[in-house]
């Protein structure tokens, strides 16, 4: 008990004069937390959530409030019902609801959660196979803040075998979950296998973990802070100064702005996209889901809807394409943007994509108010130079209707329902 308070005091440092939730399971590592702090007086409600999975759940159920009872602790009880194929995420999302809530009822920000050594040790382990940044790979913190609320873990840097130890000398009662044998879990494959191997080769693994992690908060800590100084008041990214940041601050950027716009990151979408910002490509868009993509225009790059697009590249003939490669030609978009090129605004009712750039054929023809004129007769009243109409590129769509000759035409004919910028980067082209 000694070792758990002067531990608890030296980590934990939040307004213990406020009520705490405790997530409690009815397993060794919730119930020791629940009687730890129960000894040290502080103002205590619990809430267990009955999962409906296994047989002892109505038991474990009844454990935990007659524990309450005994204490007058406030006991709070809920039946989740899930059906999803991802039940330990859905589940968790539930339990972070219904915690708030209990939280928020009680006027108290602080919501505790029994994760211990060995817990961050598996944490560390699925982060690391399933990619994540900085903070990912720490794996926890002892107190952080999600929202209006401060998930607090005051048995992070206790081991297993000690809350055992605890159970056994102050007769705590807990329930042990058979699920935690089974294999259908990564948590569990990792538990059962891998970690017993990775202890065996090191008896102080657990105060290893416990290092490394201090560690790698406390560097994600300090890029954090350059990264929140570097997107202070934006909510976009400034190409130019990021392309100054260091590649651990740069990657952080897009993770930062990544979760505030809360979209699951990995490691390689971090990388793809410091891919685009680094590039000397000047238009590009990177998916991030199905609602919202990255764009990057120039000198900054903004997170959007996936229903407004950007730099969709029109594509060339294949019959033009035979003599010249075309790097970025043309370029079609649902909003104006800023650049130099040369830029036109299309109405139309119905049109069919993709888009086409190719060169002049015979038969062309062009659509007017006054009706329908050859490509070829315009070009004559127009007084084209003849070496310049063999040079013209024409914009069509997928059913090879005009839709706009560079500084000669504008197909005006085609409605005033919606609207396409279509962007021309002239001079970009090498000859093969």
């Amino acid at each position: 008990m000694r070792k758990f308070t002067r531990q608890f005091h030296q980590e934990i440092d939040i307004d213990l004069t406020k009520p705490l939730v405790l997530s409690v399971s009815g397993g060794v590592d919730s119930m020791v937390m629940l009687d730890f702090l129960r000894r040290l007086k502080l103002k205590i409600t619990v809430v267990h959530f009955n999962h409906q999975k296994r047989a002892i759940s109505d038991k474990e159920a009844e454990m935990v409030q007659e524990y309450c009872d005994k204490f007058h602790i406030p006991y709070n009880y809920f039946k989740l019902t899930i059906n999803s194929s991802d039940f330990q995420n859905r589940a968790r999302v539930l339990r972070h609801r219904h915690l708030e809530e209990v939280a928020s009822r009680i006027n108290t920000p602080y919501i505790l959660t029994a994760h211990h050594l060995d817990d961050l040790l598996e944490t560390i382990l699925i982060n690391i196979t399933r990619g994540a940044n900085l903070l990912g790979y720490a794996g926890m913190r002892p107190v952080a803040k999600m929202g209006n609320y401060i998930y607090v873990k005051p048995l992070l840097y206790h081991d297993k075998e000690s809350l055992i130890d605890y159970a056994k000398r102050h007769d705590v009662p807990y329930m042990e979950d058979e699920s935690n044998y089974t294999t259908e879990y990564l948590r569990n494959r990792y538990r059962l296998t891998l970690v017993p191997i990775m202890k065996q080769e090191n008896p102080n693994l657990l105060q290893v973990v416990k290092q490394y992690n201090n560690q790698l908060i406390a560097a994600y800590d300090a890029i954090r802070a350059k990264t929140i100084d570097f997107m202070e008041d934006r909510d976009s990214i400034n190409i130019p100064k990021f392309k100054q940041l260091s590649q651990a601050i740069q990657e952080d950027v897009i993770a930062y702005y990544l979760e505030q716009n809360k979209v699951n990151l990995n490691y390689r979408l971090v990388e793809r996209i410091r891919e685009v910002l680094l590039s000397k490509k000047p238009n590009q868009t990177v998916t991030l889901s199905n609602q919202l993509q990255l764009v990057k225009f120039y000198e900054k790059a903004e997170i959007k809807p996936s229903a407004e697009f950007y730099f969709k590249k029109i594509k060339l003939k294949e019959s033009d394409s035979k003599d010249k490669v075309h790097l970025d030609e043309f370029s079609y978009s649902s909003k104006r943007i800023n650049t130099t090129a040369l830029q036109v605004r299309i109405s139309y009712d119905n049109i069919e994509f993709p888009l086409w750039a190719r060169n002049r054929l015979d038969g062309d023809i062009l659509e007017f108010d006054y009706g329908r004129k050859k490509l070829k007769k315009f070009l004559i009243d127009e007084k084209i130079p003849m070496e310049d109409r063999q040079n013209l590129w024409i914009i069509t769509d997928n059913q090879d209707r005009i839709l706009w000759i560079p500084n000669h035409y504008i197909n005006q004919n085609l409605g005033t329902g919606k609207s396409l910028y279509i962007t021309y980067y002239g001079g970009k082209e090498d000859e093969k």
